[in-house]
């Protein structure tokens, strides 16, 4: 039973990040993608440079739309609860 709870506040907390995002009139740096996203700064770079995440590129660093990444999140998150739903 932990597995379907775990998931769906997963989820439910995945959507109030998306909101959010959402809210949000600034662009992102990327050390806060990075914390969002639990991922390492090589691997934001390389999902930008292989067009898995969009950026803007200003002299050596990224800019993050947070309504691009709320979009992004949310396709991701949508992928992932059709899967668990085909698992089950």
């Amino acid at each position: 039973m932990q597995g379907p709870i775990k998931a769906a506040l997963e989820e439910s907390k995945q959507m109030d990040l998306i909101e959010e995002l959402r809210g949000r009139t600034t662009y992102l740096a990327t050390n806060e993608v990075m914390a969002i996203l639990g991922k390492r700064r090589n691997t934001l770079c390389q999902w930008v440079r292989e067009g898995k995440i969009g950026a803007i590129r200003t002299g050596n660093a990224y800019l993050f739309d947070p309504h691009t990444l709320a979009d992004w999140l949310s396709l991701r998150a949508t992928k992932t609860s059709t899967a668990l739903r085909r698992a089950a």
